[in-house]
């Protein structure tokens, strides 16, 4: 988990704008970190989940909210669009795990600007 934290401290540390401290979710224990766009209730959740009931492994998620299906168009770098049970980009965690924390956060970062399209499209 410190990987996971570290890694989502140091993609914080580059945010500009309105958002939250990485804080720990205690119904899914995963970190996340939320960011909002200052325009109605318009914000994305940047998160690391150790798993949950449908999704046994460990994954990196990035999902905007309000979700605007368009944003499915966007080619992604690694991982995949998700609309299951929540909606926005999942990337296993066995994907990034070797790379360093700057690195994940570096990830982190890109994956996070073509989500920002979401607001656009």
């Amino acid at each position: 988990m410190s990987k996971a934290n570290l890694s989502l401290e140091i993609f914080r540390m580059g945010l500009t704008g309105k958002f939250t401290l990485v804080h720990l979710w205690p119904h899914g224990f995963d970190l996340s970190v939320e960011w909002f766009t200052g325009f109605e209730d318009q914000q994305i959740g940047i998160g690391i989940s150790p798993g949950e009931e449908n999704i046994s492994l460990p994954y990196l998620y990035i999902n905007p909210y309000p979700f605007n299906q368009k944003i499915k168009d966007e080619k992604l770098p690694l991982g995949e669009w998700h609309d299951k049970s929540w909606k926005g980009i999942k990337v296993e965690w066995n994907e990034i795990s070797s790379k360093n924390e700057k690195e994940i956060a570096s990830v982190i970062s890109r994956l996070f600007k073509i989500t920002c399209k979401n607001f656009t499209k």
